[in-house]
């Protein structure tokens, strides 16, 4: 296996790429688990639809963006809600899930999804 490392990758064109510094898709509910990911170490439940995500290598800035999607968990077919929370770290992003229909209340979600990118 060869590995290939790059300061800065580009387009012919000249325009900067940013791949993912860091993503997971989880299972919220029940004992969380991580059914695949890069550059995680585990996923924390924090309780109640929060969770804190754990970089298995600390990123170089706190600066990133954090986006991601959720699964609903109210009885409903459809999407549910997930939103990054409290202070971003280097190494690690705390993101909340709920039900579209009630989003004042966070709920564990069946499956999550997270991108992170610097």
């Amino acid at each position: 296996m060869s590995t290939i490392k790059v300061d800065n990758l580009q387009t012919t064109g000249g325009a900067g790429l940013y791949p993912a510094r860091a993503w997971s898709t989880f299972v919220g509910t029940g004992t969380v688990s991580i059914s695949d990911s890069g550059n995680v170490s585990s996923i924390t439940d924090i309780g109640g639809g929060n969770y804190g995500i754990n970089f298995s290598s600390a990123l170089g800035s706190s600066n990133y963006c954090a986006t991601g999607d959720a699964q609903s968990n109210d009885g409903y077919d459809g999407r549910g809600r997930h939103e990054p929370k409290g202070t971003y770290s280097t190494s690690q992003v705390q993101i909340w899930t709920c039900a579209i229909r009630n989003i004042q209340s966070a709920q564990d979600s069946p499956r999550v999804m997270t991108t992170v990118t610097l």
